[in-house]
């Protein structure tokens, strides 16, 4: 099993140097992540109910509404 830990983002996922991503006017609502019973793999987890950003990756939001997320 290839295991990075590079989870999360329920909605949205953006991982990479050099990847940037821009959204205007988006709604994300109720997103939610697995949770891992492992408390290794929960810890280094990168998570976020609706949108998880890592590794370099940049976002820009302008006019987006997060609702009912859950981590």
């Amino acid at each position: 099993m290839h295991d990075d830990y590079w989870d999360g983002g329920g909605g949205l996922y953006v991982g990479g140097a050099g990847t940037n991503v821009r959204l205007d006017i988006t709604r994300f609502e109720a997103n939610s992540v697995m949770v891992y019973p492992d408390s290794r793999r929960k810890a280094l987890t990168c998570g976020g109910g609706a949108a998880s950003v890592v590794r370099g990756a940049s976002v820009q939001f302008t006019y987006v509404l997060f609702t009912g997320e859950a981590r």
